[in-house]
């Protein structure tokens, strides 16, 4: 074996680096490449820098040629191409093109062109409505519906915008815009879509549709505009496809209304979709906002007029045979009404509820042999309407004399008092039964003599050796006098301080319970007693505040009036007279005290279960407070400054001094005609304002 004696090692990058050599065929660059000589030239040599051109006339039909005998005649013309030296011309294919001639090879049209035809020197623009997104393509393609093209030459076509479409194909011209009535809210589109019921749309191009504002519907697809709704019915929401019918109680005069608007007191609407409410007949009457019907007037009343809230009572010791009835002509002495009796005290009488009709240790039905001590005459036997009988000195009844002319208007507005004595106590129980059987009994008082009432009870003993008849016939007394007729006038030992007398009695009984005194009886009546009495003075009723504890005596510093308590009979309410409100420039509308105890345990007549006692606001005759199920819901308020009105309640707990204005939870809301105040969380109290 050889043995390479002294080698030299060479730099990888020194071999890496040398040129390599250029074959036949190749030229090499000025940058030191080889490259092959292209058609039409040919290279004979290795490591040449240069190709040699063909003979005139003639040419290669590849690269890379090594001889000039690889040079041959080409008279193709444009259109044509010669694949190798000698051989025939070819037509250039669909979709190619050649415009020069003696070539060797035919050009792919390029996107947005075509050719169709062969031996093409030219490729043709795609028309408006098509366009070639590829090379070498024979034809355009047509443009899709929901697209267009209005230009030549084109690699794609443009979708319609939202608002437009196109439901045609191949089109060059703008897309159409969606008819009115009708949307679209995508692009490349070849249709719009009907507007739905409860929207419309007056333009066209839109790419959304409007939904019918309040007031409006719209039934049908694809509208323009909405329907008014008519009167008699409301919508309060938008974007809907009909109209509600208000509902019986309630109506709607105008068209386009978002809300039904209760009957007045005094009208009715007993069916669904009312464009007004009927008035009550005559004979009729209805005191509650947004009734389905009116009451027949009470037998003892009348109403001579359609229309109203309240029926007129009969003059004292007149009465009615029938309810209903319409003219003060069918009022007339010797019936009483229904389920009534007659009282007569110091020659006083009046006709109230049998509510103490032969109970435990008493009997009202007999005829008492002392007439200084009658306190009962008669009473209507059952459900019939018997003539009254008066107790006479001997142990037989007369029928009562005529007394007095029947007169035509009342003299005199019922109320009632509310309050609860909690007893510890049990050997005091009738006390308590007593005192809130007085607090229940208030209707009427009257300026009368009560001196001996005081007497009776200073001689009774109220603790423990009472027996249950005294206890009972001194609960007669007590309720016989409190529910005395304030028009009664005929008693010669009348005196402008009896009220202040009742009241006192009602402090000395309850000065005997739970602590309370007669200079502080508040301590024993939980909720604070509150009595006003109203007297017709000519046209108007003036209102005295016989007495009040801090429920009736809330004190509103901006209007520095105390706010009296007026209650109104069998309705289970107490209101605010409308000469208090204008005076207040109704800034506080309505109080309401609380405790609801008496209620669940006492008379029949009242039916609040609730702790919110019901409470009603009076304005120009007119109630305008609703009354949810006993609950009071909201108030509805008729002012002319808006900025008058504040919506609160009255809170017992926040203070030691009564209370103090809240109105968390309650809100304000204005309508067309009356304006809401609710309070939607009030449990212990209530105070509206």
């Amino acid at each position: 074996m050889a043995v390479v004696k002294h080698a030299q090692l060479v730099p990888i990058s020194q071999v890496l680096n040398s040129p390599l050599a250029c074959s036949a065929g190749f030229f090499r660059t000025t940058n030191g490449s080889c490259q092959a000589c292209p058609v039409g030239t040919y290279q004979e040599n290795s490591e040449q820098s240069s190709c040699v051109p063909c003979p005139t006339g003639t040419s290669t039909n590849q690269n890379a040629s090594t001889s000039q005998t690889q040079c041959a005649v080409n008279n193709c013309s444009a259109g044509t191409y010669q694949g190798f030296p000698g051989s025939p011309c070819i037509p250039c294919a669909a979709g190619t093109y050649q415009p020069q001639p003696r070539q060797s090879a035919c050009i792919q049209c390029p996107a947005g062109t075509y050719q169709p035809n062969i031996t093409s020197t030219e490729c043709l623009k795609c028309s408006p409505g098509s366009y070639q997104n590829i090379n070498g393509s024979s034809s355009c393609i047509s443009c899709n519906s929901g697209e267009y093209q209005p230009y030549f030459g084109q690699t794609s076509c443009i979708q319609c915008s939202a608002g437009t479409y196109q439901s045609n194909t191949g089109t060059s011209t703008l897309c159409n815009l969606c008819d009115p009535g009708s949307y679209q809210n995508e692009t490349g589109s070849f249709s719009c879509v009907l507007c739905e019921v409860g929207t419309y749309q007056p333009s066209a191009g839109t790419y959304s549709c409007i939904a019918c504002p309040k007031g409006r519907y719209q039934g049908r697809k694809g509208s323009t505009m909405c329907e008014l709704c008519e009167a008699g019915n409301y919508q309060p929401d938008d974007g809907r496809a009909t109209c509600i019918a208000c509902p019986s109680g309630t109506y709607q005069g105008q068209n386009g209304s978002t809300s039904c608007v209760m009957c007045d007191p005094g009208f009715y609407q007993n069916n669904t979709g009312g464009s007004s409410c009927n008035p009550c007949e005559e004979g009729y009457y209805n005191s509650i906002i947004g009734d389905k019907s009116c009451r027949r007037c009470e037998s003892g009343t009348y109403q001579n007029s359609t229309g109203q809230s309240f029926c007129f009572p009969c003059p004292n010791k007149y009465t009615t045979q029938n309810d209903g009835e319409r003219s003060v002509r069918a009022c007339f002495q010797g019936y009483c009404p229904e389920y009534r009796y007659i009282i007569q005290a110091h020659n006083i009488s009046v006709i109230i509820p049998s509510t103490k009709i032969n109970q435990a240790g008493y009997s009202w039905n007999r005829c008492m042999k002392d007439p200084s001590k009658a306190l009962v005459s008669a009473f209507c036997q059952n459900i019939s309407r018997t003539e009254v009988i008066w107790t006479q000195e001997k142990e037989e009844c007369t029928p009562e004399p005529d007394t007095q002319d029947v007169q035509t208007s009342p003299i005199s507005e019922q109320l009632h008092n509310i309050s609860k004595i909690a007893v510890n106590d049990t050997d005091r129980v009738n006390i308590l039964q007593q005192t809130n059987a007085l607090i229940k009994s208030v209707d009427v008082l009257t300026p009368v003599d009560y001196g001996y009432l005081a007497d009776i009870l200073d001689n009774t003993n109220l603790v423990d050796t009472v027996s249950k008849e005294v206890l009972n016939a001194t609960l007669d007394v007590i309720d016989t006098l409190l529910i005395l007729n304030s028009s009664s006038n005929q008693n010669s030992q009348t005196s402008p301080g009896a009220p202040n007398r009742i009241l006192k009695l009602v402090e000395d009984i309850t000065s005997k319970t739970e602590g309370g005194t007669s200079d502080n009886p508040v301590k024993a009546i939980k909720p604070n007693i509150a009595v006003t009495v109203w007297e017709q003075v000519g046209a108007k009723l003036i209102g005295i505040n016989v007495w009040s504890g801090n429920a009736a005596g809330i004190q509103d510093n901006s209007v520095q009036q105390l706010h009296d308590l007026k209650g109104e009979g069998l309705d289970d309410a107490i209101y605010f007279h409308p000469d208090i409100l204008n005076a207040t420039k109704n800034k506080i509308v309505m109080t309401a005290i609380w405790d609801d105890a008496l209620f669940k345990a006492g008379s029949e007549r009242y039916k609040v279960v609730s702790k919110i006692m019901a409470a009603k606001l009076i304005q120009n005759g007119v109630s305008i407070t609703h009354l949810d199920n006993n609950y009071i819901t909201s108030v509805f308020l008729i002012t002319e400054d808006d900025s008058r009105i504040i919506c609160g309640y009255w809170d017992y707990t926040l203070n030691q001094n009564g209370g103090g204005w809240a109105s968390d939870g309650c809100n304000y809301t204005k309508y067309n005609k009356r304006h809401v105040c609710t309070c939607n969380h009030l449990t212990n109290f209530a105070v509206l304002v």
